[in-house]
């Protein structure tokens, strides 16, 4: 255990130098970027918006990103590597636990703790210190720590037993895929309906206050042929000065749900065609389009696992030894499948800006609102292919502004 420990610290050393020294070279070569307040000029020649430049500050954040994201992809795909030679299963093997339960727990609980020791440093330089360098975020580091602890502990609560079971089934099933594959699907369609009940509590989301606005709101929803829709507010000023919005839930429990900085800062008009945006994403049935995918991704997933395994290692696969190999299996896999996932997605969010611009007769603002963004949550106009491919779940602002100004209603 000790052994483990030691070189658990040193992985988390390696890391954190590594992605210090990045970050405090990308400062270092953007400090006079970083100082600039981004505005840009909303400029619309015969009905048709402007495609601007990116600005500089945008432009290091977008750096920024794509070291974070594609080192984060980096030490996902070691951790199960590591697990294996730090001696993850030695450790477990040694204590030679009587019951398999117990064997489960203590194995999972050890490997989440690597996991987010090592993944630590990236969350830390992504989320908090470049979020904070570049003026996108309000926390401070204790309250950064906080959300960190508090998301791990939920973590622990809502997984660890549903990992324990997963990890009984396996040692014990020759079918184990049939009973995994069942038990994922019912997790999920449970958590895509019960989701927005979490939400609601986990982050403090109140209705939105009565009045002209949420009454326009609900007459577009009324048009949209959506009726007893919820809208919710979730308070985000306190933490970022970002902007968002979503539509969650399925049946009854769907609701649109802003954050106050988006209502904060935008028009009426702006906010409107945000909300018949995401009234597309439900009438175009996207949820639960996505839902539908994410079940055949499941199935898939844990039968891909068993005919490798069973290629790989026998019929006499189901080892405590071989859960890392297994595990570097989904990660692999999940990021094979990150450009499908991307792509659905980014097809999903023009379908629901099209769906938006035709309810509002609106395309102007929903061009024009990719340049709010652009100035908001630094967004970039456009980025390049391999990044786009892998990462991108929304169309580019500049692919956004020429559907919008391209669009015929």
């Amino acid at each position: 255990m000790k052994k483990f420990l030691i070189r658990t610290m040193v992985g988390f050393a390696l890391i954190f130098v590594i992605l210090f020294c990045i970050t405090m070279f990308l400062e270092y070569k953007n400090k006079s970027n970083l100082l600039e307040e981004v505005k840009i000029e909303q400029i619309v020649e015969d009905g048709k918006i402007q495609v601007p430049a990116t600005p500089s500050k945008v432009e290091v954040n977008y750096e920024f990103s794509q070291v974070y994201f594609y080192s984060g992809i980096l030490i996902n795909l070691s951790i199960p590597v590591l697990f294996y030679y730090f001696g993850g299963i030695e450790v477990i093997k040694k204590a030679n636990f009587r019951k398999k339960i117990v064997e489960g727990g203590v194995l999972c609980i050890l490997y989440g703790a690597l996991s987010e020791i090592l993944i630590f440093p990236k969350i830390l330089f992504s989320s908090f210190y470049r979020a904070k360098l570049v003026g996108l975020s309000n926390q401070s580091f204790f309250d950064f720590l906080g959300d960190f602890a508090k998301g791990i502990g939920e973590d622990l609560l809502l997984t660890l037993p549903i990992a324990v079971i997963i990890y009984l089934i396996f040692i014990n099933k020759k079918r184990w895929y049939i009973w995994v594959s069942a038990i994922l699907v019912a997790i999920s369609l449970v958590s895509n309906y019960v989701y927005p009940y979490i939400d609601e509590i986990e982050n403090d989301l109140v209705d939105m206050e009565g009045g002209g606005l949420k009454d326009k709101i609900l007459e577009l929803s009324k048009d949209a042929g959506i009726e007893n829709l919820e809208i919710k507010v979730i308070p985000k000023s306190h933490k970022t000065g970002s902007m968002n919005a979503y539509m969650t839930g399925i049946h009854n429990s769907r609701r649109i749900v802003f954050w106050d900085t988006t209502l904060n800062k935008l028009s009426d008009k702006e906010i409107l065609s945000v909300a018949a945006h995401e009234m597309g994403h439900y009438k175009l049935n996207h949820i639960q389009k996505s839902m539908i995918f994410e079940l055949i991704g499941i199935v898939l997933l844990i039968l891909s696992i068993h005919i490798l395994m069973t290629k790989n290692k026998g019929k006499d696969y189901r080892k405590i030894e071989n859960i890392p190999k297994i595990l570097l299996i989904i990660n692999i896999i999940s990021i094979l499948i990150m450009p499908i996932e991307s792509a659905y997605s980014r097809k999903a969010e023009v379908e629901a800006d099209e769906f938006a611009m035709r309810i509002t007769g609106d395309n102007l603002t929903n061009g024009l609102l990719e340049l709010r963004f652009v100035e908001s949550n630094l967004t970039p106009v456009d980025v390049n292919g391999l990044y786009k491919w892998l990462a991108y779940d929304h169309p580019t602002v500049k692919e956004r502004i020429e559907n919008s100004n391209n669009f015929k209603n």
